[in-house]
């Protein structure tokens, strides 16, 4: 490595490693305790007859230490064994955020169930309608916890380097604590389980998908997409899917990002606005076709719904193509300057 490092900031980059592998409410003052160890160690060290204060030494402690993923498993409190510790924050986080939205969504439900069941002329069959949309709102919710056990478990089990199999490291090697081409571990395994559960939503309960209308002289009803005319490009975006999921594996099992996984960003990106182009198209002819008031029955409530996934969908394709621009422009940066690895 050629790379010139100060022995503090040597040190420095092996805490932050170690830090980065354990759950954040015991991160802080684990750190800080390994830093001030660490400190006392290598002060003594330097003090020895022939030693002193550099990268070096710094080095020769932090390799006697261990390397942070052996440092990391000591500090852990329990074992995990279906999930295993480096990715057991993440899978926390990834349900807590599933339930977030389920709760936020029952929220909805609930306000949309107590309009619909006070109205005028509400019947039991009002009551059995929402009653058969919770149950599938709820067992779709469950399905997803599911479905995140076994993908992390897959994982842990397939892609997460052990640190049993890392024999030999190099503190030197350490890559800086403010670091481009680190890949969060948190944010990777969310959008692997994020794309598993939109692959199984659109090839297997694409027929449940759809809006759910109440109002004052109707029950609640499901018209789904096909109802209102939309079909997706289910190819197109299985194939998107399958790249984005085996490019964010080798981001997974690699640990940084590299000139080629930031030119398969770029090129997934403008994939994504293509596939986005074509939905919009699609709901603009059956907007015009007048698919959707033929489906809601209510000129205007259509003609709202129609405007807003119009909308929804242009901004979706705008932020991706601004998205693109910006990683268009660091790429052609980095590659005059000479920084992509």
């Amino acid at each position: 490595m050629t790379e010139r490092i100060s022995p503090d900031e040597l040190l420095q980059r092996y805490v932050h490693e170690i830090g980065a592998l354990l759950p954040s409410k015991d991160r802080t003052d684990v750190m800080d305790e390994l830093h001030s160890l660490l400190s006392e160690t290598i002060e003594e060290r330097s003090q020895a007859p022939g030693s002193a204060y550099d990268a070096t030494l710094v080095s020769q402690v932090l390799r006697e230490f261990g390397s942070p993923e052996e440092v990391a498993s000591r500090y852990r409190r329990r074992p995990r064994y279906l999930i295993g510790p480096d990715l057991y924050p993440a899978f926390i986080r990834t349900l807590k955020l599933v339930f977030l939205i389920a709760g936020i969504i029952t929220l909805a439900l609930v306000a949309l169930s107590t309009f619909s069941l006070t109205r005028p002329g509400a019947s039991a069959a009002d009551v059995s309608a929402l009653a058969r949309w919770f149950d599938l709102f709820w067992n779709f919710a469950w399905s997803t916890f599911g479905i995140a056990v076994v993908v992390f478990a897959v994982i842990e089990r397939t892609w997460v380097p052990s640190p049993r199999h890392r024999v030999e490291w190099d503190p030197l090697d350490l890559p800086p604590v403010e670091d481009p081409n680190r890949v969060s571990l948190v944010h990777t395994t969310f959008r692997i389980y994020g794309i598993v559960v939109l692959f199984l939503l659109f090839n297997v309960f694409v027929d449940r998908l759809g809006i759910l209308f109440i109002d004052s002289s109707q029950g609640p009803r499901l018209i789904s997409l096909s109802e209102l005319g939309v079909s997706f490009p289910i190819r197109l975006l299985d194939i998107w899917w399958l790249i984005a999921l085996a490019r964010n594996l080798f981001l997974l099992s690699r640990g940084r990002q590299n000139r080629l996984t930031r030119w398969g960003e770029l090129g997934l990106g403008l994939f994504a606005a293509g596939i986005l182009y074509s939905i919009l198209q699609d709901v603009s002819v059956a907007i015009d076709q007048g698919s959707f008031v033929q489906a809601i029955g209510h000129h205007s409530l259509a003609n709202i719904t129609g405007k807003v996934a119009l909308i929804s969908l242009g901004l979706a394709l705008f932020l991706v193509l601004i998205n693109s621009a910006k990683r268009l422009y660091r790429l052609l940066r980095d590659e005059v300057r000479g920084t992509t690895n």
